[in-house]
């Protein structure tokens, strides 16, 4: 299944690791120095920067669902609780 964050974006939710709100973000230095350097490298998929409520970190599965170590950022104007719901929903 398939988790809509907003616009035309969506990310499969087997491949979710963390739904991280902003405020979060902005209170922790480790969280926000991971987030600085995934953009950094190069890992943010859409979303525009000055709009951001909740990130979404994403790893893709290989086989036997072993990780790739292929990770994405995701950003959204989206809530993290209502992203969680929207997640939790056909569980």
């Amino acid at each position: 299944m398939f988790l809509h964050i907003g616009g035309d974006n969506y990310i499969l939710k087997d491949d979710i690791v963390a739904i991280i709100d902003k405020e979060s973000i902005q209170n922790s230095k480790e969280t926000n120095e991971l987030i600085e350097k995934m953009i950094k490298d190069g890992l943010l998929k859409g979303g525009k920067r000055d709009d951001v409520k909740t990130y979404i970190i994403t790893c893709k599965k290989g086989a036997n669902n072993k990780p790739k170590e292929e990770y994405h950022l995701y950003m959204s104007n989206i809530s993290a609780s209502t992203l969680l719901r929207r997640n939790n929903r056909w569980k």
